[in-house]
């Protein structure tokens, strides 16, 4: 210290040096050093030394210890008073560990020190008369070792109070103004002399009781501490100075049961500022860090409105409670016995009227905490908190709830929290409010907190990330709850501790997770990935097994919810879960998460190939952070904050997303690999391209997938294979020998953006195809510039009269939504209509106006199948598959009579080959699926086909558009005749069609012809140039055709009849 005024005597201290309260020392008041203080202070005999209350204290040990010897010698209140005092600073000093784990950061123990050789100067310079005396009496009467003094200081919310100075006769003494004096004139109320420690604040000692306010002798005081007190003075080299202490401690270890000698000490020393170990004239001041110094319990513990789910997380044993219970506690396990407790433990929790008595069992001894209702914490009273009551709804999921036997390859957990406040009047709790931190097992078996990792940072072996809010409660934006994700990288968890500031006040708790664990086995699969721009479809066969192949279905969860649930025969497990949560958490976990199963019910495979996103900002989209799988999409409404992604397959703004996209559906593959037991690392998987993929975006592709699965699945590219996603399906049908002739077979895959063709002959394929005319365009906008422009005739027939409920129906009011939001395309409102039909009915409304379109769309598909295949020179097709979900339009919109299909396919081709042998179509059930499966019997040494860029009208091949332009008269004048053949035909098959009786209402055949073949070379001539020149460079090529661009133009003008 620089300057330290010594007087242990008078009272009062003043920033970090201790001062009288009346200003500086005077002769005068050195004179009254002797006065008795009587009942307050006791009659304590002052000597003639600025250090009597060194011997005052000395001399109170000594009385005390005649007490002892001789209950009939009182040495009266005042003198164990100090007795006590100077014994609770041994106690508090020697349980500071203890305290400190259970105090904030506002309040700790220091200890400062006074050396003669440097502070004297100072000290005579401030106080001429006490520096004096000092320098006359520290080396006669006071003898402190190495010439220094300690002083004990509580600061708490930045203020200081001297507690003792060290002593070498006793120890420590204590400050006057520590001294309690009883008003006699009230209630005999004790208070300290001094004003400045009349605020300070209660100290509790760990047995109970209160440091410096009440008298508790050595006899009285905690097990630990007095074998502690009585090794030191047993076994430290105390001069005769310390003769009263060491007597004392003696004399009742004579008869006290509690004090063994034999008990080894735990201790370890105690450090003061200026880095010197607290040793005070030989006997060594210390520190318990023994198990018993741990803080073991939190001064909470927090009561959930429903029962933990055994099934992934440890709970408490409960005694007294009724097994029916509803609720359950969260562990209140401090962060402090986290990191100490090695191996096994266990919580029981006895549940009376009154209180809740938890108890951790560890290794042979048991540890007890008591919680009340209503508690102010005070002492070793803890305080139940009751969710329910402070109108918190709560929950959290953790994704995936499976470990690999494989360490390195637990490298992705993502968890999510949601909280609810039903306060009416105001929120004080948000999802701001908690907060999460995570610990793992090392290898000594004790717990070890996770650090937060920036994503900044690269080099960190493994860690959290920052947590993200996703979602924050807001009624006006429907949002009913808040939501926050937590990321842990490279390493699983193995407790959870949360802390929540509610209204009244901090509470914490912890979660002990039950992992689900994968054997390990030789177990291989190979998975199937078709990511199409409206439907994604995942299969999946066990390796050296010949049956047919699966769709991916779980019969296990996935997430690990905090809630319990009991299964149920007559509902379905994902059901029974998601009920199970808060009504108000529930829309977050179900849009911002991922499904608890996937099903085969009501989570399955196909999904829509769309993502949820957060509004706002989308420039640094990040897995569940802001942006995820919207299995939800078409079956529900989201959140006010949502918006969806339709259009991630092709655009290439949405590379990031796409990233998402595959990252989710791997982490789906990886968890299923796991509960089916599979070797990780032995995973195969192959994911299908459309024929239209060419240069940048094929290679992105590529990228992102073989990147994805080297993080998530640990394997390389050797294991991962592309496939044609039109070239896939052959293989799936030519195993189940589906096909009546393999001499030629055609496989059309239309898809929602694009629509395929592969030709094989003999079991090989020849050529292949691909063009953006897909089923989507049936439900767009033709080429309008304007993503949200509806211009579609279905939509605006349709827009008004289309219902899914009454008003009060979610389907309804997501209906209501959808069409109201200028975001939604007319495509994906369609799309929702066709996927609820059995609440809206809009096939049969389809089917009643509008089947002339589907069957222009559909002719001008096989038209251009048949003329390129006739340009080529290769013969008839035999068998023509029809795959894709988007070619479910052909036999649910267009006739779902399969011989007027066949007749329709057979009337093209033959106008084009003229005589013909029989024809086989297939529509098979499986339209999406059929692709997975076809490329899980892929050999991978099968020949890839070339691909034609077929215009329309002859076999020329373009390199470029450069080429293509320059070309383009005379393609334009072949395609015109070529249009005029091809409406001739089209009125031949709408006939067809009308003598089946296919049509539900008379159709004008003359005017439908004429809105085809008006405005043929304008519509020609302006979407090459703007579809085709303004968008491409002479240099690039157009994987394309030009037959399709007046062809969209009447698309959309049919859907307007």
């Amino acid at each position: 210290m620089s300057s330290v005024d010594l007087n242990i005597i008078e009272r009062g201290l003043k920033g970090q040096e201790w001062t009288a309260e009346k200003g500086p020392i005077t002769a005068g008041d050195l004179a009254k050093i002797s006065e008795q203080r009587t009942n307050n202070s006791s009659a304590l005999n002052a000597l003639p030394t600025p250090f009597a209350r060194f011997f005052v204290v000395k001399e109170a040990f000594r009385r005390a210890l005649e007490e002892v010897k001789n209950p009939k010698k009182n040495a009266g209140d005042a003198y164990n008073r100090l007795v006590s005092d100077t014994l609770d600073v041994f106690e508090l000093l020697y349980n500071l560990t203890f305290h400190e784990g259970r105090w904030d950061d506002t309040r700790k123990i220091v200890i400062r020190e006074w050396e003669l050789a440097t502070d004297l100067k100072n000290l005579k310079n401030q106080v001429p008369i006490l520096g004096s005396a000092v320098e006359n009496y520290f080396t006669s009467d006071l003898k402190a070792s190495g010439n220094r003094l300690f002083f004990v200081v509580l600061i708490d919310n930045g203020r200081d109070y001297l507690l003792a100075t060290s002593s070498p006769f006793t120890g420590f003494v204590t400050p006057p103004d520590l001294d309690k004096k009883v008003d006699h004139r009230g209630n005999g109320t004790t208070s300290f002399m001094g004003k400045r420690y009349q605020q300070m604040p209660s100290l509790v000692r760990k047995s109970g009781g209160t440091y410096f306010r009440d008298i508790r002798l050595f006899g009285a005081r905690d097990k630990d501490f007095k074998n502690y007190m009585f090794y030191l003075v047993d076994n430290s080299p105390l001069g005769d100075e310390m003769k009263e202490l060491r007597d004392y401690i003696k004399q009742i270890q004579i008869t006290d049961p509690d004090i063994n000698k034999n008990w080894q000490p735990q201790f370890k020393p105690i450090i003061s500022e200026n880095s010197n170990e607290l040793f005070v004239n030989g006997l060594p001041v210390g520190k318990d860090s023994g198990l018993s110094t741990v803080n073991f319990f939190n001064d909470t513990l927090i009561k959930l409105p429903f029962r933990l789910s055994k099934d992934y997380y440890q709970p408490m044993a409960y005694v007294g409670a009724d097994d029916n219970r509803d609720y359950d506690f969260m562990l209140p396990i401090s962060h402090e016995a986290l990191s100490l407790i090695e191996g096994d433990f266990q919580c029981v929790c006895k549940v009376t009227n009154a209180k809740v008595i938890v108890t951790l069992k560890y290794k042979g001894k048991e540890y007890t905490k008591d919680y009340y209702v209503d508690s102010d914490n005070f002492g070793s009273r803890g305080r139940i908190v009751n969710l329910q009551r402070e109108n918190i709804s709560f929950n959290l999921a953790v994704f995936p709830n499976i470990l690999s036997p494989n360490r390195n390859e637990n490298n992705y957990f993502k968890v999510m929290a949601v909280i609810n406040d039903a306060t009416a009047e105001y929120r004080p709790v948000s999802i701001n409010n908690m907060e999460m931190s995570f610990f793992f097992k090392n290898d000594d078996s004790r717990f070890e907190a996770i650090e937060t990792i920036d994503r900044d940072n690269t080099h960190a072996k493994f860690g959290v990330r920052p947590a993200v809010v996703r979602s924050e409660q807001n009624d006006e934006r429907e949002i009913d709850a808040g939501s926050k994700f937590y990321e842990i990288f490279n390493s699983q968890f193995d407790a959870i501790s949360l802390r929540f500031t509610l209204d009244s006040g901090t509470c914490e708790g912890v979660l002990l997770p039950n992992w689900k664990r994968a054997q390990r086995t030789q177990d291989s699969y190979t998975y199937a990935v078709d990511l199409g721009t409206t439907n994604t479809y995942i299969s999946c066969s066990k390796l050296g097994r010949d049956n047919e192949p699966e769709q991916l279905n779980m019969g296990e969860p996935m997430v690990a919810f905090l809630h319990d649930f009991k299964r149920s025969s007559q509902h379905s497990l994902v059901s029974v879960i998601e009920n199970a949560i808060a009504p108000k958490c529930r829309k977050n976990f179900n849009t911002e998460f991922v499904p608890a199963l996937i099903d085969g019910s009501i989570y399955r495979f196909p999904i829509r190939t769309a993502l949820c996103v957060k509004k706002g900002d989308r420039s640094k989209p990040s897995l569940f952070d802001n942006c995820n799988i919207a299995f939800f999409y078409e079956k529900s409404i989201g959140l006010g904050n949502q918006s969806i992604l339709t259009d991630i397959k092709w655009e290439d703004s949405h590379e990031k997303e796409l990233r998402l996209f595959i990252r989710e559906l791997l982490l789906i593959i990886k968890t299923d690999v796991l509960q089916k037991n599979g070797l990780l690392a032995n995973t195969k998987l192959i994911w299908f391209r459309p024929l239209s993929f060419k240069g940048t975006i094929k290679d992105t592709y590529t990228t992102i997938w073989q990147e994805e699965a080297k993080n998530l699945l640990n394997i390389g590219s050797p294991q991962i294979d592309c496939v044609s996603e039109s070239e896939a399906p052959y293989y799936y049908f030519s195993k189940k020998n589906s096909f009546n002739s393999v001499d030629a077979v055609s496989i059309v895959d239309i898809g929602g953006g694009s629509s395929d063709f592969i030709y094989f002959a003999d079991g090989k394929p020849q050529i292949a195809n691909s063009v953006h005319f897909g089923c989507d365009v049936l439900w767009g906008n033709g080429f309008s510039g304007f993503d949200n422009d509806r211009v579609n005739g279905i939509y605006e027939r349709f827009v008004e009269t289309v219902h899914l409920g009454d008003h009060t129906d979610e389907l309804e009011q997501l209906n209501i939504k959808m069409c109201s939001d200028r975001e939604v395309s007319t495509k994906d409102i369609i799309n929702f209509w066709l996927s609820n039909d059995n609440r809206c009915e809009i096939t049969k409304k389809l089917k009643e106006a509008y089947k002339p379109l589907f069957l222009y769309h559909f002719a001008s598909i096989v038209y251009f199948m048949a003329k390129m295949y006739k340009a080529k020179n290769l013969a008839c097709p035999r068998s023509v598959l029809f795959c894709g979900n988007g070619s479910r339009y052909i036999d649910g919109l267009l006739s779902s009579d399969k011989a007027t299909i066949k007749e329709l396919v057979a009337t093209i081709f033959k106008n084009i080959y003229g005589d013909i042998k029989d024809i086989q179509v297939i529509l098979p059930d499986s339209r999406k699926e059929c692709t997975c499966y076809g490329g899980l019997y892929r050999n991978s040494d099968v020949e890839v086909p070339d691909e034609f860029n077929f215009q329309g009208v002859s076999d020329k091949v373009y390199e470029n558009v450069e080429q293509l332009k320059a070309d383009f008269p005379s393609i334009s004048r072949d395609l015109l005749n070529t249009f005029v053949s091809f409406n001739k035909l089209y009125a031949t098959l709408l006939r067809i069609l009308i003598s089946k009786g296919e049509l539900d209402n008379p159709v004008d055949e003359s005017e439908i012809i004429n809105l085809i073949s008006s405005g043929l070379q304008d519509s020609l001539e302006k979407n090459f140039k703007t579809q085709v020149i303004q968008k491409l460079k002479d240099s690039e090529v157009y994987h394309d055709s030009v037959f399709f661009l007046p062809i969209i133009d009447n698309v959309l003008e049919l859907t307007k009849i």
